[in-house]
């Protein structure tokens, strides 16, 4: 495959047939010398994850100038390196320019192991994708359903309606289940109305809901084999969360009197944009804590507690706890101990009361100790 820059336009395009197919003059009317043939310094392949035929190449002549080539698809037919068109590129995104509109084409394509190409924006971007396996993401349809996809936390996948006309178009039309391994998240949806199941797939790219995306062709065999798994909520999950639920709530301290496992009126929700949010209350003291962070933050704060409140001074008797269980019953409601607590043993026994040289109580089995 040769290229050419037309000694008349400027233009390099693919040197098939007698004129340059740019400007549509004749190279018979132009002196074409070995110089205006140019040799690619970059050409790479980009094949479409779900149909193998359907390809771009993507050649670079310069840093910034190239053109891209795409096999003109006639139903199932194809004919291969058919459509030439200009590009420009600017980091790792190109765009097309076509002269006849005066500007370049709003599509941008990113170029990397993956290449996105899609004139409607909703194709490429349909929300923010956290980190973990399971998540939930939020779509702008640019209805007043706002939901278009919806994966949720634990591995359930809902679409809604995108043409909402009443209440009823709120409730999702399918219903699945999704598995996200590497940077491919594989579902299987049922419609909810025809019973019909559909197995498909999407990529994740740069954080990003990509259902249409073409990958270079080096990583399109390991990634076809991901993609043609089956759905299994037995699949292993890849990239937990750092940090679990439970775990938070059983290591996090209240900020006030400083005890752990005691809350109650527990929430925990995935965001869209990576953050985790909890909300409970202290059974003991009554405080109400909130906490809005990303998974590395919400597990540091887990096992450090939270920031003190800035001017907060605890009330006179308030109880304060220790970071120590008990080596009882092991609970965190462990606290130094007071003479109230060791008064009616002290006057019974006397010398002989087994609390006289102990230091620590357990408000929950009320056990004491050194």
């Amino acid at each position: 495959m040769k290229f050419i820059r037309c000694p008349k336009c400027g233009k390099i395009s693919q040197y098939v047939g007698s004129y340059c197919k740019e400007c549509f003059e004749d190279y018979d009317s132009m002196n074409i010398t070995e110089k205006d043939f140019v040799v690619p310094i970059f050409e790479k392949r980009f094949i479409y994850l779900k149909d193998e035929k359907y390809y771009d190449k993507v050649i670079m002549f310069t840093e910034k100038e190239g053109v891209m080539i795409s096999p003109k698809t006639w139903g199932d037919d194809y004919q291969e390196d058919y459509i030439c068109r200009p590009i420009v590129k600017s980091g790792k995104v190109i765009s097309i320019v076509d002269d006849d509109f005066g500007t370049e084409y709003e599509t941008k394509y990113e170029i990397g192991d993956w290449y996105l190409r899609s004139l409607a924006k909703m194709d490429d971007f349909k929300g923010n994708i956290p980190y973990g396996n399971y998540f939930e993401v939020f779509c702008e349809t640019g209805t007043i359903a706002t939901l278009d996809v919806w994966f949720t936390n634990k591995g359930d996948m809902f679409m809604y309606n995108p043409e909402v006309r009443s209440a009823e178009d709120l409730r999702p039309i399918k219903k699945g289940r999704y598995v996200r391994e590497d940077d491919i998240i594989r579902y299987e949806i049922k419609d909810i109305k025809t019973g019909e199941t559909i197995r498909s797939y999407a990529c994740v790219i740069n954080g990003k809901y990509c259902p249409g995306t073409y990958v270079c062709e080096e990583k399109y065999s390991q990634l076809k084999s991901i993609v043609n798994k089956p759905i299994s909520v037995a699949n292993p999950l890849v990239a937990p969360a750092t940090i679990s639920e439970q775990e938070f709530f059983d290591n996090y301290p209240c900020l006030i009197c400083n005890t752990r496992q005691a809350w109650i009126k527990k929430e925990w929700s995935y965001y869209a944009n990576g953050e985790i949010s909890m909300y409970a209350e202290c059974k003991l003291c009554g405080h109400v804590a909130q906490e809005i962070e990303k998974a590395d933050t919400m597990k540091r704060i887990a096992y450090n507690g939270s920031r003190p409140i800035q001017g907060y001074r605890p009330p006179a008797g308030s109880v304060r706890y220790l970071d120590n269980p008990c080596p009882y019953c092991n609970s965190y409601q462990v606290r130094y101990i007071k003479w109230k607590d060791k008064r009616a043993s002290v006057y019974f026994w006397g010398r002989l009361s087994m609390k006289i040289g102990t230091h620590y109580i357990c408000d929950n089995c009320k056990k004491t100790w050194e």
